[in-house]
């Protein structure tokens, strides 16, 4: 009872103080009249935008109320203060082409849920390695990586980390095999710990610290599988959206897969390198394989592939597929059939696929035991929708779009040109990242990038090249929260499981971070600007290079 009282008060106080500190901004921008020397009403407009924009980020790390109910606010207060127009032009923001992407991969990602195939793939692959534990930790971070490409963050952590909870176990209270394989291979080596087969204390600590590697690996593959692709996580989908929105250019999902899959491939492997190698390693006897029977065993368990999982996998990659191949870039793609091939976009090819698991009967019933008519009915669905991270990314358009039309973001630009002192464009980009990754640590990651990519947008307007040598980083960035149990719901789920503390997520996060931004800088840099933006690749090199 005390503790939930004191929640109440810290929820009270920091509502109060975002509100307080909104409104101080708001008089104190009007009373120096910073960020621009226009005429009253253009002063007003950026100065009630500022405040809103404060006010939002302030509740977003605040986390109360809950974030969605935040997103929901510039409907409301813009209009008030006569910004941003109309509120049927503000609410058309929350349901754009990039969450219709998201809802209809939500959706694919539901039906892959509800017929198991997600189970049955991960028990197989870990089923058929060998015992290394390197192996195994890389193997359980390779499916937790491809995983969260296609579904959300929380939902893979939701899998993958009972799962490794429960191999922990049967390895735990097999008394047999684990126990006497370790204390064997101990028995032949120099400087032996365990000195008997009865002495499991040495075998269940060293169990134990391998098990807390791969829980901290689990959240973390979960991030940078997200990375990947364009719908992997929310912020990829906000810098998709506010892209096109401030220049008019689409990013598609086979442009954006060329540079988001080396960043996650490579930060997988190094993140699987230093939890392998680093600060002791992983703690086991070398020579110790880890018995795989029981992840085997499960598998078998699951019987034959039924036909609603067949259905599902192939609705997924013909989605992939088509979304590769809809505009590739280096040949006319399917798009070019229709009449308006402007008109088929990522949207369309997802919403199709996923809407037809309408409509395909379901013969067995579903993992939750209960019979479905069909693959997906929507009452199965309903519950599950996240609508909160819909609003999140509407929140972002909307802010975006008020950032344009006061002329804010050009107005922050140019404050920030004045700072920096006329610094080359790389510095600029890794100080923007460093801010981005920082605050993701914090606070939501789709909230940073709302915040974030309206401002860095306006900076490379106002140092003359192209947004997407800021937005792209600065979005990339936003997606290394390793470092607290707050950074992420998978990071969460990780430390419920008792195996990791808060000081293990530090430790192990800095370096993560670090590493990010190296990789996802060098990236970058070396061709994901030419390949998301070919058509202006040679102004960019020779305005870099000057």
């Amino acid at each position: 009872m005390a503790s939930a009282c004191t929640s109440c008060l810290k929820a009270r106080y920091g509502i109060l103080v975002a509100f307080a500190s909104s409104m101080g901004m708001w008089i104190l921008l009007r009373a120096t009249g910073a960020l621009c020397g226009q005429e009253p009403k253009g002063c007003s407009d950026k100065h009630a935008t500022a405040a809103v924009t404060f006010l939002m980020a302030s509740l977003w790390i605040a986390g109360t109320p809950h974030s969605a109910v935040v997103s929901v606010l510039p409907i409301v207060i813009l209009p008030l203060l006569g910004v941003g127009g109309k509120p049927i032009d503000l609410a058309n923001q929350y349901f754009n082409a990039t969450n219709f992407v998201l809802f209809g991969s939500f959706l694919l990602a539901t039906a892959i849920q509800e017929v198991g195939l997600h189970r049955r793939v991960a028990l197989r692959l870990l089923s058929s390695i060998s015992g290394d534990p390197k192996v195994v930790l890389l193997a359980f971070m390779m499916i937790t990586a491809a995983l969260s490409a296609f579904m959300s963050n929380t939902a893979t952590a939701a899998l993958m980390c009972p799962m490794a909870v429960s191999l922990f176990d049967e390895l735990r209270y097999d008394g047999e095999s684990p126990d006497q394989q370790q204390c064997d291979v101990e028995q032949s080596t120099e400087g032996s710990e365990c000195r008997s087969v009865q002495d499991t204390s040495c075998n269940t600590d060293n169990l134990r610290k391998f098990f807390k590697r791969l829980l901290v690996g689990l959240p973390y593959a979960c991030s940078i599988g997200g990375i990947s692709t364009l719908t992997g996580t929310g912020t990829n989908l906000v810098f998709a959206q506010l892209y096109s929105e401030l220049t008019g250019h689409t990013i598609s999902y086979s442009s954006y897969l060329v540079v988001g899959s080396p960043i996650c491939l490579v930060q997988l492997v190094l993140c699987w390198a230093w939890l392998c190698f680093a600060n002791g390693g992983l703690g086991l006897p070398r020579g110790y394989r880890i018995p795989t029977a029981s992840l085997k065993q499960r598998y078998l368990e699951l019987g034959r592939v039924s036909s609603s999982e067949v259905v599902v996998g192939g609705l997924c990659l013909l989605t992939v597929v088509g979304w590769i191949f809809r505009a590739p870039g280096w040949c006319s793609g399917f798009a070019s059939w229709f009449p308006n091939p402007a008109a088929i976009d990522d949207a369309v090819v997802v919403m199709t696929a996923s809407l037809t698991l309408f409509f395909i009967p379901m013969r067995q019933a579903s993992t939750n035991g209960q019979a479905n008519c069909t693959i997906l009915e929507w009452s199965k669905v309903e519950h599950k929708l996240p609508l909160g991270l819909f609003l999140l990314i509407g929140a972002g358009a909307v802010l975006s779009c008020a950032f344009q039309e006061t002329g804010l973001s050009s107005s922050i630009g140019q404050a920030l040109i004045s700072g920096l002192g006329g610094m080359s464009l790389f510095p600029v980009a890794l100080i923007c990242s460093i801010c981005a990754a920082a605050l993701s640590q914090v606070t939501s990651d789709v909230a940073v990038a709302n915040i974030l990519l309206p401002i860095v947008h306006g900076l490379a307007q106002s140092l003359k090249v192209d947004p997407m040598a800021l937005m792209l980083p600065t979005a990339l960035s936003c997606s290394l929260p390793y470092m607290l149990i707050i950074s992420t719901p998978a990071n969460a789920i990780a430390f419920q499981t008792g195996f990791i503390t808060q000081a293990d997520l530090i430790k192990n996060g800095f370096p993560m971070v670090l590493q990010g931004l190296a990789i996802l800088l060098a990236v970058c840099f070396s061709f994901g600007f030419q390949v998301l933006r070919t058509e202006d690749a040679v102004s960019w090199s020779s305005r870099w290079a000057a």
